[in-house]
């Protein structure tokens, strides 16, 4: 059995990076050598042997939301929103003109919202109350910010 030959379409570019958010702003830093990696800030390092890190710093999710509350979702999720907004911006395309059938991201991330998984670890250290953590856990999951996209689409 053959398979049909498909037809990949790239039609816009969406970049969060420690050096840039967006095409140009990366470009240029992609341009003028710069590297994204520092001490880390987020959280702290001392317990540890490696102290530096690739941080996106001073993003800010709200501008990349319409309608969805971004409280509702991990520092990863509000990463890949604003890097579809971006690539949809980028594309030039109305989200109107889009066959949700036809449609798809592709997307490089880890594998889920570390700060539940923290969150988790936190309370299980404090408590053995499995109901409380698991409610934590199931926020960590790899599918959800793809997901969290998905729930943004109409509004990306």
């Amino acid at each position: 059995m053959r398979i049909p030959e498909q037809r990949v379409v790239v039609t816009g570019i969406g970049v969060v990076t420690p050096v840039g958010t967006g095409r140009e702003q990366f470009w240029k830093a992609i341009l003028a050598g710069e590297c994204g990696i520092r001490p880390v800030r987020a959280f702290d390092t001392s317990g540890y042997a490696a102290h530096l890190g690739a941080e996106v710093l001073d993003f800010t999710a709200a501008p990349y939301f319409e309608r969805t509350d971004p409280a509702k979702m991990g520092r990863a999720s509000h990463l890949a929103v604003a890097a579809a907004r971006l690539a949809m911006n980028d594309s030039g395309l109305p989200a109107s003109s889009l066959d949700p059938q036809r449609t798809g991201v592709s997307m490089g991330t880890t594998s889920g919202e570390a700060e539940f998984i923290e969150q988790f670890n936190d309370i299980r250290k404090q408590t053995s109350d499995e109901n409380v953590a698991g409610k934590v856990l199931v926020r960590y999951a790899s599918h959800l910010i793809p997901r969290n996209i998905e729930i943004g689409r109409a509004h990306v």
